[in-house]
C-alpha cells in the first residue's frame, strides 16, 4: 500500500482549520480534495478524495494519523480502490504540504517522495 511515514510533531487541528476544499485539473486527469475531518481525539484526519483519470473515477479517503513519534499518510484500506499514479500522486501531496509545516520523511515507497530536491531540479 502506498504511504509515507514522516517525523516531528505536528498539530493536525492546524492542518484541519486550514484545510479548503480544492480540485486540481491536467488534461484527462482530475484530483479533488473534497473535504477535510478531524477526529475527537486530534489523533487524526481523514481527507475525503476523488480522482478521475481517462474517465476512471475512484471515490476514497486519505487518512494522516498521528502515532507518538511518527505520522503516517496512507490510503484508508479498501479493498476495491485502485492505488494508481493519480492516487499515489494524491498521497504524496498531502504529505508534501506535511512537510512544509515542518515534518520530514523517514520512510516511504511512494517514488515522487523519495527524489532529493537536487535531483528534481537536474529533471
Amino acid at each position: 500500500m502506498p504511504h509515507a511515514i514522516l517525523g516531528g510533531k505536528l498539530d493536525l487541528e492546524e492542518v484541519w482549520t486550514e484545510f479548503s476544499p480544492h480540485k486540481e485539473v491536467h488534461g484527462a486527469k482530475i484530483q479533488n480534495y473534497c473535504a477535510c475531518f478531524l477526529r475527537n481525539d486530534r489523533q487524526q484526519l481523514l481527507f475525503r478524495c476523488i480522482a478521475i483519470d481517462l474517465g476512471v473515477t475512484q471515490s476514497f479517503y486519505i487518512v494522516v494519523e498521528d502515532k507518538g513519534s511518527s505520522t503516517t499518510v496512507k490510503c484508508v484500506d479498501d479493498p476495491h480502490l485502485e492505488k494508481g499514479p493519480v492516487v499515489q500522486e494524491m498521497i504524496v501531496k498531502i504529505s508534501e504540504t506535511l512537510i512544509t509545516k515542518g515534518m520530514t520523511l523517514e520512510k516511504t515507497n511512494l517514488a515522487a517522495l523519495q527524489k532529493s530536491p537536487s535531483e528534481e531540479e537536474s529533471c
